[in-house]
C-alpha cells in the first residue's frame, strides 16, 4: 500500500531553513543547523519511501528512473538550502558621504536669469473675437448678494509668451493656466501656470504660482519646478503689467522677470 505523507511534515521541512544564520560558529547556530539537517534527512526519507511504495504498486520503469534523479539531486538542493544569504553591506560613514558627493557632481544648472512677456486677449461675447482670443472665463458665482470684485470668478488661458513687450516680438512659447479672483474686499488674483518655452537658447517648462494685486506696481510669484533646461528650478518670478486695455475685448500684457536656483 502507498504511505501515506503528511503534508504538514516532509514538505514543511524540505522548505524550512535554519533560523539563524550560520555564518558565525556559535553552538546556538551549530545545534540549529544540526536540527535542520536531521529534518531534511527525514522528510527526504518518506519522500524516498512514498517513491518505493509508488514503484512496487505500478511497476512503472519510468517511476523508478525519476526516483534515482531525485535521488541525486537532493543532496545538491541541501547544501544549496542550507547556504546563509549574503547580509546587506552596513551603511558606513565613506558610504554616505560618497552618496553626497555624488549628489553634488550631479548639481542641475541652467539659466539664473529668464525674462518673458504674456500677451493676454479676453473672449467677449458682445464682440465675438473667437477667432483671436487666448482666455475665456468660467461660470459666474453662484451668489445672490453684490459681488464687486467678482470673487470667485475663474479664468483659463492660453497666451503666447514674447521675447519683447510687443505683441509681435518673437514669440518663445505658451503660457497655460487659470487665475481666479480670490478676495471680497479689492482684486486679487490667484495665478498657476505653465510656461512652456520652446523657442531661444533654452527650452523646457516653468511652473509658477503666486498671487497678484492689482494695486501692486510689483508683484511676486513663486518658481516651483521646471523641466528641460529648466530641470529643478526654484525662484522668485517678479511681475509688472506693461499695457492693458479694458476695450472689449480687453487685453493686457504682463512682464515676468525670473531670478531661478537649481
Amino acid at each position: 500500500k502507498s504511505v501515506l505523507i503528511d503534508t504538514d511534515h516532509p514538505l514543511h521541512l524540505l522548505r524550512a531553513k535554519p533560523t539563524l544564520a550560520c555564518a558565525k560558529p556559535t553552538l546556538a547556530c551549530a545545534a540549529d543547523c544540526f536540527f535542520w539537517l536531521k529534518y531534511q534527512v527525514a522528510a527526504a526519507t518518506i519522500i524516498l519511501y512514498e517513491a518505493v511504495a509508488i514503484v512496487q504498486m505500478t511497476g512503472s520503469t519510468l517511476a523508478a528512473v525519476m526516483i534515482c534523479i531525485m535521488v541525486v539531486l537532493l543532496p545538491a538542493y541541501f547544501v544549496a538550502a542550507a547556504a546563509p544569504a549574503p547580509a546587506p553591506a552596513p551603511y558606513s560613514d565613506d558610504a554616505y558621504r560618497a552618496c553626497k558627493q555624488e549628489a553634488a557632481e550631479r548639481t542641475l544648472c541652467g539659466p539664473s536669469a529668464f525674462t518673458f512677456y504674456l500677451h493676454n486677449t479676453v473672449y467677449n461675447p458682445a464682440v465675438d473675437n473667437k477667432d483671436y482670443f487666448n482666455s475665456v472665463y468660467g461660470l459666474s458665482p453662484n451668489v445672490t448678494w453684490p459681488n464687486p470684485y467678482s470673487f470667485g470668478t475663474t479664468s483659463t488661458f492660453e497666451d503666447p509668451l514674447t521675447e519683447g513687450p510687443a505683441n509681435t516680438s518673437q514669440q518663445i512659447g505658451v503660457a497655460q493656466g487659470l487665475w481666479q479672483l480670490d478676495s471680497k474686499v479689492g482684486y486679487t488674483l490667484f495665478h498657476i501656470f505653465t510656461a512652456n518655452i520652446t523657442e531661444g537658447d533654452y527650452k523646457g517648462t516653468i511652473s509658477i504660482l503666486g498671487q497678484i494685486r492689482e494695486v501692486d506696481p510689483v508683484r511676486y510669484l513663486t518658481v516651483v519646478g521646471g523641466t528641460g533646461d529648466f530641470l529643478g528650478a526654484r525662484g522668485l518670478a517678479t511681475n509688472r503689467l506693461v499695457t492693458i486695455d479694458h476695450t472689449a475685448p480687453a487685453t493686457w500684457t504682463l512682464s515676468f522677470d525670473l531670478d531661478l536656483y537649481y
